[in-house]
């Protein structure tokens, strides 16, 4: 009896998690950066936009989605990307932030205007939003942000 319970309560865990498929999973702009038990992290490559382009420094603003699961709802971040490639340092700003349901209807909506929202700085630590911003800048100029990566791929600035 025991073991049919467990096994009814495994198969309605999977069905619940395959229920949540979003509009992030079925289009192709989404690409996926990360996933762990909680969500999964996206990008929409056709947000990608270069604001500064003065070498070694860079700006870039993106969309950036996280799914998190439980809650079935999706958070969208409009992030700032602020990169010195001389250094190596990428900092990042988040300038909006939406609320969606699973079908992509806007549930809520922030916009932070000036210089307040949250920083986060990134030196050498691997973070979402390092790889989101790394991806951001491969977007915009065919070229990772960080210097390691291009090495080991040959490509060159």
């Amino acid at each position: 009896m025991i073991k049919r319970i467990i096994i009814c309560a495994i198969f309605l865990v999977c069905m619940s998690a395959s229920i949540f498929a979003s509009f992030l999973s079925t289009q192709s702009n989404y690409y996926k950066v990360h996933s762990d038990i909680e969500g999964t992290w996206y990008f929409d490559k056709n947000s990608v936009k270069s604001v500064r382009y003065e070498p070694p420094y860079y700006a870039i603003r993106s969309d950036v989605y996280k799914e998190k699961y439980g809650d079935e709802q999706i958070s969208k971040l409009g992030v700032l990307f602020y990169y010195d490639y001389e250094l190596q340092v990428m900092k990042s700003r988040i300038i909006e932030f939406e609320k969606y349901d699973s079908y992509g209807n806007l549930l809520s909506s922030v916009k932070k205007d000036g210089p307040v929202g949250t920083h986060i700085y990134h030196k050498g630590e691997t973070s979402v939003f390092d790889d989101v911003g790394n991806y951001c800048f491969y977007n915009c100029y065919h070229i990772f942000f960080y210097k390691e990566w291009n090495q080991d791929l040959g490509l060159h600035l």
